[in-house]
């Protein structure tokens, strides 16, 4: 997935406010612009890349250590980090592609630790990078496809537009790191725990995510078509507006998640777990809820159907597509 430097956006100018702005005005422009821009009221053509953006700005600055993390992200894509802005003489560590060479090389002998380092559109494709520690590292850009990454340490990480196609993530540990426009085509993150972590407009067709932990993670506007997410743990994730064709999402855990505006046909929804999650305006057209828990879950404007619906195995407090209350 190409990203250029320009596309590195600001959630404060999506949503056209001063940067520091309190919560209520980040709310309420955020009503405004979802009001001006809505798909059923705007006479703007193709208004949907519009509302992922504001959507996916709302979901960074309503959240204390998104917003954070993003403003580091920032910060960093600029060649300075927060602590810099405070003390000129601090330089993160920087590499060239020679020196990474290098260190792969003699991975056997001495396992690299790139921890803090500047990797932005370094070459990692392919290279044997089991166990090793990325933690607040800047990948963005970088290309780590088909890199064996099992079990590597990219907690708190920025990897904004990298490309971890067919990567091998097995048990990585990627907690509130920002892969955001990423592309995870066919990589494995089995068992990887992804809490906090932002996947906004990432793209994940096809990837295999069973038993990983994404608890609040966002993946607003992200691609997960035909992805594998068996018992995964979506627990209060942010899935507004993501794309989850013909997933397979068996005993996946919804718990509070948001999925207003999700793209959810053919998904196999078999004995998923979604107490108070929302899927208001989302497409379920053909989607499986067989033995499904479906408590105080919010579908309101969906097209589900009540034969959908039925085939859960506990259907208690739903809120039906006409905003009327199943009881």
């Amino acid at each position: 997935m190409a990203v250029s430097e320009s596309s590195y956006k600001d959630p404060y100018d999506i949503l056209q406010i001063s940067r520091g702005a309190e919560l209520d005005v980040v709310k309420a422009a955020y009503k405004s612009l979802a009001r001006k821009y809505h798909p059923d009221t705007t006479k703007v053509d193709s208004p949907e890349e519009k509302m992922r953006e504001i959507n996916w700005a709302f979901a960074i600055l309503t959240d204390p250590t998104k917003k954070e993390q993003w403003e580091r992200s920032l910060a960093s894509s600029h060649g300075a980090s927060h602590q810099q802005k405070n003390d000129e003489s601090v330089q993160p560590a920087e590499i060239s592609q020679d020196q990474l060479d290098d260190l792969i090389q003699r991975r056997m002998r001495i396992p690299p630790d790139f921890s803090g380092m500047v990797l932005t559109r370094l070459n990692f494709r392919r290279a044997d990078l089991s166990g090793i520690s990325f933690k607040e590292a800047d990948l963005s850009l970088a290309n780590l496809s088909g890199a064996n990454l099992n079990g590597a340490n990219f907690r708190n990480s920025i990897a904004v537009g990298a490309d971890f196609t067919s990567a091998n993530l097995t048990s990585a540990k990627c907690d509130w790191a920002d892969f955001a426009e990423a592309s995870f085509n066919h990589a494995l993150l089995t068992g990887a725990n992804g809490s906090g972590a932002v996947f906004a407009q990432a793209v994940l067709r096809q990837a295999n995510l069973s038993n990983a932990s994404m608890k609040k993670a966002i993946f607003v506007g992200a691609v997960l078509d035909k992805a594998i997410l068996v018992a995964t743990s979506l627990r209060e994730a942010n899935l507004s507006n993501v794309s989850l064709i013909e997933s397979n999402m068996e005993d996946v855990e919804l718990t509070g998640a948001k999925l207003e505006g999700a793209k959810l046909s053919l998904a196999d929804l078999i004995g998923a777990y979604a107490e108070d999650a929302q899927f208001t305006n989302a497409d379920l057209h053909g989607a499986d809820l067989d033995s499904a828990i479906l408590v105080r879950a919010n579908f309101t404007g969906s097209n589900i159907t009540m034969e959908q619906l039925n085939r859960a195995r506990l259907l208690t407090g739903v809120i039906l597509p006409d905003g009327s209350k199943q009881d």
